[in-house]
């Protein structure tokens, strides 16, 4: 039996990241994967496209794919003198025994990090018609004639957008009532808008019951306020979340808690009900988000070989939808924030009044920010626009350090640039009637 300090079961973005924190503490570790190193994150190829024609951008997508798996992955792991790595399906056989193919590691520490499954949607049928996953469109010679996108979170929205801009006929069916049901829902509805005007339909407020074949197509059954009603494609892809990856490790013989999604309970510091195992990334349960992985498996690292006490403040982890335009988050919502009992004030600026977005001609796109009544500070903010991915991370150290609406209105931006939409929303707070400065549009 080989002993080590540290056994980390999977090599995804909080595996990785911890087996790299560990390397600093000079410990035996141990990185156990069974499919690609990096996680579904890199793996599934949720990349935008340009205008290439399919083949080309499939094609760039897997180089994209496999220049991130190397540079962000292998090349910093190989580096690590402390690591083992070990291929295979892992199984716990004692609380500090686990089986790889025919060896067994002891671990006087553990980190399951093994990430998440697409969740299958509960309809009848739908097991028959061999539906496509997330990951067939690198694979597929040429895009589908029709898709049917069931579920219109952030990967459904992405699909929709990467097959509907290579001609696809494409239809999301949305269960709620809005896509990417945690956004506010301005921003929502302004994305959806964006989509549909090039030319993807969205289906929202019907709940898929039954699926079947129609002749070579796929038929789906969606039950709506009035009655059924049948939605058809050549293909259909399922995108309703993604589900903990944990059923064969043996969690439960070994006293292992976890919930009826199969997600590791975890508490504050992320060690499970063995106080020497530890859980990080999809596999706990959410935020399924890459960089809260990656924060994840730093802090297992630390607390379980530095002895420490770290926390995580979700809070202030952003999330981003990777359309065109781009939409992120981070905080809470509107509705979050009320039924926390916070008393709250938002407002919402426009692209349309950002000098950035004027000059460059493309002025889709609004912020949306939320407010504590009392304390004044930043609880939440949605952005939907060019640049969201980066405006995002302001509001994100603004809810993190605790600011002020003044605060962060007092800050000085470059002008012109996207990040001032902040300091636009953030004096509408203070002067509702704020005039803008505004800029000429490019000639």
């Amino acid at each position: 039996m080989r002993r080590f300090d540290f056994v980390i079961i999977g090599g995804g973005t909080a595996g990785t990241a911890a087996a790299i924190r560990a390397e600093s503490y000079g410990v035996r570790t141990a990185l156990i994967e069974s499919g690609e190193i990096g996680g579904s994150t890199i793996n599934l190829g949720c990349i935008p496209t340009s205008s290439s024609p399919w083949a080309e951008a499939t094609a760039a997508a897997r180089r994209a794919i496999d220049s991130t798996r190397l540079q962000n992955y292998e090349w910093p792991v190989a580096r690590l003198k402390n690591l083992t790595r070990f291929r295979g399906r892992a199984a716990f056989v004692g609380p500090r025994e686990i089986r790889v193919d025919e060896e067994t590691l002891h671990g006087d520490a553990f980190l399951v990090a093994t990430g998440s499954i697409p969740q299958k949607p509960a309809i009848d049928g739908l097991d028959d018609l061999d539906c496509l996953n997330e990951s067939d469109w690198l694979s597929m010679s040429k895009p589908p004639r029709s898709l049917m996108i069931i579920g219109g979170g952030a990967h459904g929205m992405e699909f929709a957008q990467i097959f509907a801009h290579f001609g696809t006929d494409v239809t999301v069916l949305q269960r709620g009532s809005q896509v990417l049901p945690t956004f506010e829902p301005e921003v929502a509805e302004a994305l959806a808008g964006s989509l549909r005007q090039h030319g993807v339909r969205i289906v929202v407020g019907e709940a898929p019951q039954a699926a079947r074949w129609v002749g070579s197509d796929k038929e789906v059954i969606a039950q709506t306020n009035h009655g059924t009603r049948p939605h058809r494609a050549e293909e259909i892809l399922p995108a309703v979340g993604r589900v903990p990856d944990t059923a064969g490790l043996g969690l439960e013989a070994i006293g292992v808690e976890i919930d009826d999604r199969g997600a590791i309970l975890v508490d504050d510091e992320l060690a499970s009900s063995l106080p020497h195992l530890y859980a990080a990334g999809d596999v706990r349960g959410g935020p399924m988000i890459e960089n809260a992985a990656h924060k994840e498996g730093i802090v297992v690292a630390e607390n379980a070989l530095g002895g420490l006490a770290h926390h995580i403040d979700y809070e202030a982890i952003p999330s981003c939808v990777f359309t065109h335009p781009r939409a992120a988050r981070v905080g809470l919502t509107e509705n979050d924030a009320a039924r926390r009992r916070h008393q709250v004030e938002s407002r919402i600026v426009d692209y349309s009044e950002l000098p950035r977005a004027i000059i460059s001609g493309d002025t889709r796109g609004l912020i949306k920010m939320i407010v504590d009544k009392q304390t004044r500070r930043v609880l939440g903010c949605s952005v939907l626009g060019k640049a969201a991915t980066e405006i995002i991370n302001e509001a994100s150290l603004a809810i993190k350090y605790s600011l002020t609406i003044e605060e962060l209105a007092s800050l000085e931006r470059v002008y012109p640039s996207y990040s001032q939409i902040t300091g636009l929303v953030a004096e509408r707070f203070i002067r509702p009637s704020t005039v803008v400065r505004r800029a000429r549009p490019a000639a």
